[in-house]
């Protein structure tokens, strides 16, 4: 009798603390999360860009933002939100702005390279703005700087046929952006994998050259 007393005490002793016992999930945590003031989209994606595609991206936008204030006769505060312009209005602008851009020291016609590098700039802050070209207003753009670039070429600007330029940083990194390469899937890194093996092997060639 004693022992089924002592069974009946455990058992409602062991039921009892299972009914206090609490669910993880809804125990307060000991330590509190931190969380930071919100940024804004287009401030993060700012950030993680390089210094020299940042350089080089606030450097045409400033000659747009010149452009704008100076020919257009845009109030100051108004050039800071271009990038807000009706997409219509801002295709003319663009236009007008590529087709008549010259250099400051000379005043002579920019290198086809240059205006598309412009262009692309443009293209990422209003990406990083939330904002596009219709591709209907993109394609009056690049239709205008194709025709550029071909009657700047006939006039001897530009790259001469069949010459390959020198990559510059800033054309790395934005390979790097559009994902053509790095890590980011297996054709990326074919595409860097190949483009060391081409400059190791110039780097061959030439340190063999001296050395004879």
């Amino acid at each position: 009798m004693k022992f089924v007393l002592l069974q009946f005490i455990l058992v409602t002793v062991s039921v009892s603390l299972d009914s206090f016992k609490l669910d993880p999930m809804s125990v307060a945590p000991s330590k509190k999360l931190r969380f930071q003031p919100p940024r804004a989209p287009s401030s993060i994606v700012q950030s993680a860009k390089s210094p020299a595609t940042c350089k080089l991206q606030n450097g045409h936008v400033n000659y747009f933002k010149q452009f704008l204030r100076d020919i257009k006769g845009w109030d100051a505060s108004k050039t800071t939100y271009w990038f807000s312009t009706d997409s219509k209005d801002l295709a003319s602008l663009l236009i007008e702005f590529l087709t008549g851009i010259k250099r400051q020291d000379d005043g002579s016609d920019l290198q086809p390279g240059s205006l598309w590098g412009m262009f692309n700039s443009f293209k990422r802050v209003l990406k990083d703005n939330e904002r596009s070209l219709p591709k209907e207003e993109c394609d009056k753009v690049v239709d205008v700087l194709k025709a550029q670039s071909k009657l700047l070429k006939k006039a001897g600007g530009g790259n001469l046929p069949n010459k390959a330029d020198e990559i510059t940083v800033q054309e790395l990194d934005q390979l790097y952006e559009d994902k053509v390469l790095g890590l980011h899937n297996p054709r990326a890194l074919q595409n860097a994998v190949v483009l060391v093996a081409m400059f190791l092997g110039k780097l061959f060639w030439v340190t063999t050259l001296f050395s004879q």
